[in-house]
């Protein structure tokens, strides 16, 4: 059966916090603060919500190896070209390192 097995994640807490921006090969080329964060401590991970980003007037662009969000009134770009492999497709990450 394909879908959601087990217990729903849940937010422990919602934050703001500052990251550096690093391409796929971890090298930086911004700093930005990220607002709203869900986090959950358990996870080596946090969701980005690109649609959040959308509503907040940024663009969304990419192909086949990358994605990217960007903000043209403030120059503000976050990539997302960290391409992970699964059963049937891929996902897209980011390499971003908190302050």
């Amino acid at each position: 059966m394909k879908g959601q097995i087990g217990n729903a994640t849940t937010t422990m807490t919602i934050m703001d916090f500052a990251v550096d921006l690093n391409d796929i090969h971890g090298n930086k080329y911004d700093r930005v603060i990220l607002q709203d964060v869900q986090v959950n401590p358990k996870f080596n991970y946090n969701l980005f919500s690109i649609i959040k980003l959308l509503k907040d007037g940024f663009h969304l662009k990419g192909n086949s190896t990358s994605l990217y969000v960007a903000q043209y009134k403030d120059r503000k770009q976050i990539h997302f070209d960290v391409k992970v492999l699964t059963n049937t497709s891929f996902l897209f990450g980011a390499y971003m390192c908190r302050i």
